[in-house]
């Protein structure tokens, strides 16, 4: 029997997630999808029915829902997906980010206030002159 490193192993638990989001992602597909699916063809063969019945909006509805958790999913089971989506919605920066950028705004002024002064040093020696 041959022996399996670690690097093998990580590599079998990667490809055993995908497939199983893969999976997972698509009955997800086929439950959601399929009931508007076939209504739409009730709606061609079931003269009085239409696009404006109630059922179409629920059924378009529970299909828009696949639309909107598809990202949580991959977001669950991947981790640069993961990281990438809470970047999106960072609100907080770090303490370092913070003070970091207050430096950077406060180098900014007082190099504006000093070429300011020289500006105005400038000008009062040209008046005097």
């Amino acid at each position: 029997m041959a022996s399996y490193t670690t690097a093998q192993k990580k590599s079998n638990q990667i490809q055993s997630n995908v497939i199983k989001t893969m999976v997972f992602v698509s009955a997800y597909f086929a439950i959601t999808w399929t009931p508007l699916d076939v209504f739409y063809l009730l709606v061609q063969i079931v003269p009085r029915l239409s696009l404006l019945h109630t059922a179409y909006y629920a059924l378009t509805s529970v299909a828009f829902v696949y639309i909107c958790t598809n990202p949580f999913i991959y977001a669950i089971n991947f981790d640069p997906v993961r990281r990438t989506l809470l970047g999106l919605f960072a609100c907080k920066r770090s303490s370092a980010a913070n003070s970091l950028q207050s430096a950077e705004l406060m180098d900014i002024q007082s190099s504006s206030l000093t070429g300011q002064q020289t500006q105005t040093a400038a000008a009062k020696s040209r008046t005097e002159n």
